[in-house]
């Protein structure tokens, strides 16, 4: 069930992963590849977090991005489009990638275009688009 706390969950995420596109935007050389990857990062991992409290499945906050994904993929096959290959630290858990950033532009931009794509699967699934989270 889609409670007030995930909309504002998800609220919050979707409008941190428009600022890291936005920040796609800028010229190549003033692009600042350190937020971009911690933004794309935090994302996608509320993301699948919010999906699988959505659907009342234990996880642990802490999981790496790969394991919250394998969790989505039980419930759901429409998660199995999702390739987590190209973010380095997938199989981290959370602590273990705090100190890890994709530095380099191909890096980040791929993390925002799977990021774009596990938000787009999670409104899917929940039945939302983001005009039902615009405030």
């Amino acid at each position: 069930m889609v409670t007030t706390e995930i909309k504002n969950s998800l609220r919050q995420s979707l409008a941190e992963l428009t600022i890291a596109e936005n920040e796609l935007n800028r010229p190549f050389e003033d692009v600042v590849t350190l937020a971009l990857c911690l933004t794309a990062r935090r994302s996608m991992n509320t993301l699948l977090q919010n999906y699988l409290k959505s659907k009342e499945i234990a996880h642990d906050k802490e999981k790496s991005l790969h394991d919250l994904l394998s969790l989505c993929r039980a419930s759901d096959k429409q998660f199995d489009n999702i390739d987590l290959s190209k973010i380095l630290c997938n199989s981290l858990n959370h602590a273990q990638c705090e100190d890890k950033h994709c530095l380099t532009y191909n890096n980040v931009e791929e993390c925002i275009s799977v990021a774009k794509t596990i938000k787009h699967t999670v409104l899917q699934q929940l039945n939302l688009n983001e005009s039902d989270l615009a405030l």
